[in-house]
């Protein structure tokens, strides 16, 4: 029968000290003893037990001195120490409290009570352990699923947890291998090995590749462990590679979803570490799922992205055709009448054609640059919005000779990804308007920050127009979607003659914002 608790008793009385004992020993519990301080101690770091009962007055080190030097070390500050004396002193019970004792019993014992007491305090340990464990794996939990929120690529994300993992574990290295297309291809590796760091490329990673293409073409449904090598197929370079990290134990655990195996999870320990038990393996199934989920997810949005890609290719080519091709087209059909005008000597005003003629190609060259600027690439995902919105006032307002200016106030680092997302297209719609529509020459935009609110502002000096009237062309209603999507109020002043502004106020709880 296991016994129910590892107890060390220290006592320089060896009579009491084995009456408590063989006491103790018939009621199921592990005893181990020593006689003076300094063996104790020595016991503690050799094996930490569950429980130590001190007494007080020993030659050398006494017993408060042993509690205080056990309460100093983070390895066996949690262990209870319940202090004996035959002295019942109301300073020595004090004392006791006081260097971290957590209970006091008078010799001579009272067997009930002695027993009780030990019952109590270890009840108490076992569920202090248990809530600061729960607690660790909940915090865990939940950084793992803000890594999944909070990182735009996959397998930076990946990368993080598998760091996450060893150090939950206090593993030797966590690996994710994922399936390609082909089952016989590995689509990605990424890993953290204690000694090295985070791994995210297959040539970095020492985890020989046939163990690697073993353990992911296996079709065990199921997590298992693998306490041997003895009976798996291996080449001598994996066996080499166990042996060089002292590997003991390994933990598979398979990335399904709805029934499709995506690649697996792979967490090691080392010599030093004992074997995973249930709870670490229910632990690691519920990390796995979320990765499964995460990995789905991504997928999904990558099919959104392309789906995004081909509706924003065709909207493009309307625009396209809508305003660049109906300059060009209006500055053929000028050019030509005002050519036979001209050669019919019935072109009144020469100079003012030639001035239509800029001002339609000016136009053209606007909105050219304007197609071609949301033809590039995002800066968000590498510059942040305060970077990526300069680049388009330096890439078309300026180009287009209008008069720009940024003003950034306060802390805009680590905003929410959908958030950044939603301010950027919609400061962008509001300087496409101006652009278009306004005849703007100057137009100012500010983001401040104060205390997790946003507002985002963008102004100009154009013909202004009457916001209380529906206009088609100027993404109003997009722009009031975007705002309604982030939990923002959108606002926009107008007026004839006296330019536009447009503003976007969010608030961002400081737990949404990024580390």
């Amino acid at each position: 029968m296991k016994p129910k608790a590892d107890i060390l008793i220290v006592d320089d009385d060896l009579p009491g000290l084995r009456l408590l004992s063989n006491l103790l020993s018939e009621n199921g519990y592990e005893v181990r003893s020593a006689l003076d301080g300094s063996s104790a101690l020595m016991m503690v770091a050799a094996e930490p037990p569950d429980m130590v009962l001190l007494d007080i007055l020993m030659p050398g080190i006494d017993g408060f001195q042993v509690c205080e030097q056990l309460k100093r070390d983070p390895a066996f500050r949690d262990i209870p120490v319940l202090f004996m004396s035959a002295r019942d002193e109301v300073m020595y019970k004090i004392k006791g409290f006081q260097v971290g004792g957590v209970d006091y019993i008078d010799k001579p014992y009272q067997t009930e009570e002695v027993l009780a007491r030990i019952e109590t305090h270890l009840t108490i340990s076992r569920l202090r352990a248990e809530l600061v464990r729960r607690l660790i794996e909940l915090s865990a939990l939940n950084n793992i699923a803000n890594t999944f929120t909070t990182k735009r690529e996959l397998p930076q994300a990946l990368e993080i947890i598998c760091k996450t993992i060893t150090d939950l574990f206090g593993a030797r290295l966590a690996f994710i291998a994922l399936k390609g297309g082909d089952p016989a291809d590995l689509k990605g590796l990424y890993g953290y090995e204690r000694a090295r760091g985070v791994i995210s490329s297959a040539n970095e990673i020492t985890l020989p590749a046939d163990l690697l293409q073993y353990l992911v073409d296996n079709e065990t449904a199921r997590s298992f462990t693998i306490t041997s090598v003895e009976n798996i197929t291996l080449s001598e370079q994996v066996r080499a590679y166990i042996q060089e990290n002292a590997l003991e134990f390994g933990l598979i655990i398979p990335l399904n979803y709805q029934g499709v195996k995506q690649g697996i999870l792979i967490v090691a320990k080392d010599e030093s570490n004992i074997a995973f038990n249930q709870n670490e393996i229910d632990l690691a199934e519920t990390i796995a799922m979320d990765i499964s989920t995460a990995i789905e997810n991504e997928y999904l949005n990558e099919q959104t992205r392309l789906a995004a890609v081909g509706a924003e290719r065709q909207r493009l080519a309307r625009e396209l055709h809508d305003s660049v091709t109906q300059s060009i087209y209006s500055l053929t059909l000028l050019s030509s009448g005002w050519e036979s005008m001209a050669r019919q000597g019935t072109l009144a005003d020469p100079a003012d054609a030639f001035h239509r003629l800029g001002v339609v190609g000016q136009q053209a060259m606007r909105e050219m640059r304007l197609l071609l600027h949301q033809l590039r690439p995002t800066v968000l995902e590498e510059e942040g919005l305060v970077n990526a919105i300069q680049q388009r006032l330096d890439a078309v307002e300026r180009r287009a000779n209008i008069d720009t200016q940024m003003v950034v106030r306060g802390n805009l680092e680590g905003l929410p990804h959908n958030i950044e997302d939603e301010l950027f297209n919609i400061a962008q719609e509001s300087l496409n308007n101006s652009l278009r529509h306004a005849m703007a020459e100057s137009v100012v935009v500010r983001i401040e920050e104060d205390q997790g609110a946003i507002r985002l502002s963008v102004e100009d000096d154009g013909i202004g127009f009457d916001a209380s009237k529906k206009y088609s062309g100027m993404g109003l209603e997009t722009m009031q979607e975007r705002a309604n999507s982030i939990a923002g109020e959108l606002s926009i002043h107008s007026e004839a003659a006296n330019g536009t502004r447009v503003t976007i106020s969010v608030k961002t709880p400081k737990e949404t914002r990024d580390k």
